[in-house]
């Protein structure tokens, strides 16, 4: 019970009390105790900084301090109601504005927001990489490196400082060690490139290039012949030819040719894995003076790809296909102005052609 004779230690610390209220204190140590107290209180609040509650944040107080109480409460039992409350009130509105991932129209989708699109959609997750969202899946961000997914599929790219990132999809968990790998809600984990941990309920896989397991129970499956890519391929992709030596060849002469594919966004050519897939194509395609064009199809499978099985292209990830090719190909002798063009299901509305290369046939 406060004693009557008690000073206000508020006042005293303002300066708005009488010189008799200095002898009390140095009797009285429950006025010294609540004395240091105080100052402790007011130097922690002091530490907060300058900050303007929103108005979530007010209506909580509102609500937690009734306007009918007259009980007296201690200076410093307020203070620590007031401080607990405020700090346990920023800390849940904080977590609730992280930043998880931004679109490509750079708004921000935060941690715990759900999240739903009608478009494919590439989210670009700080410090760890990107994910490719397909139409109508669902997921949200339970941290910056850990998605639930719902239902649907996502492509995800992680950059090495990404490692860790988490995708959970009901009871399996796929931890990521630096990959591209995508996930099929409840059904599939499959990867292009890297490893990805695979855990569930019953057991666990380690799943590396070209793998793919299934989520119930994890187990390894076939290869990514089984899985549909379609949907991630690019429709922005650029093709660039070169050629090494002399404008003059040969008839009869090999010459050597170099297709550099690119994209700003992830395409995946199914074409060039070892079993080939007869929906990507690559020719070329020759204009000669007086003549009608005539196509020179190029043997992808032939052309070496990392691990045998499908070529990444993507941001920072160009892909070159060198070749040779003999000149007895071309029809005639004579000047011919040569085209690279590329096809393959779901890129570039079908087709991406390249700049012109000069080339002349002599015997």
């Amino acid at each position: 019970m406060k004693d009557s004779n008690c000073i206000d230690v508020y006042g005293y610390l303002k300066g708005e009390t009488a010189t008799e209220e200095s002898i009390h204190l140095q009797n009285c140590p429950s006025c010294a105790e609540n004395l240091e107290e105080t100052k402790a209180l007011l130097s922690q609040l002091d530490s907060l900084g300058e900050v303007t509650p929103s108005s979530e944040v007010w209506g909580h107080l509102q609500e937690s301090v009734s306007p009918r109480s007259k009980m007296w409460v201690p200076l410093s039992v307020a203070a620590t109601i007031f401080i607990a409350l405020f700090v346990g009130l920023i800390t849940v509105s904080s977590k609730s504005q992280q930043v998880a991932a931004t679109r490509g129209d750079q708004s921000f989708l935060y941690v715990e927001e759900m999240f739903s699109p009608s478009d494919r959609t590439l989210l670009s997750l700080p410090g760890v990489g990107t994910l490719l969202v397909k139409a109508g899946s669902e997921l949200r961000f339970t941290g910056p490196r850990k998605v639930v997914l719902i239902r649907g599929e996502v492509f995800a790219e992680i950059d090495p400082t990404g490692k860790g990132f988490e995708i959970v999809s009901g009871e399996t968990r796929v931890v990521v060690q630096g990959t591209r790998f995508g996930v099929e809600a409840g059904k599939a984990v499959y990867v292009l490139e890297g490893k990805v941990d695979v855990a569930g309920p019953e057991g666990s896989v380690l799943l590396e290039s070209g793998g793919v397991a299934n989520m119930a129970p994890v187990s390894l499956s076939g290869g990514l012949s089984q899985i549909d890519l379609d949907w991630i391929q690019s429709s922005q992709l650029s093709v660039v030819l070169t050629r090494e030596g002399n404008e003059l060849v040969s008839r009869g002469e090999m010459t050597s040719w170099k297709v550099t594919l690119s994209s700003p966004a992830s395409v995946i050519l199914e074409g060039l894995q070892s079993v080939h897939r007869p929906d990507h194509f690559l020719f070329l395609q020759v204009h000669s003076e007086g003549k009608a064009p005539y196509l020179v199809p190029v043997d992808l499978v032939s052309i070496p790809t990392p691990d045998g099985g499908p070529l990444h292209i993507g941001p920072g990830r160009d892909a070159s296909l060198v070749f040779q090719l003999d000149s007895r190909n071309f029809r005639m002798d004579g000047k011919h102005q040569v085209f690279a063009i590329y096809t393959g299901k779901g890129t570039g509305g079908g087709q991406a052609t390249s700049n012109p290369m000069r080339i002349e046939v002599q015997r």
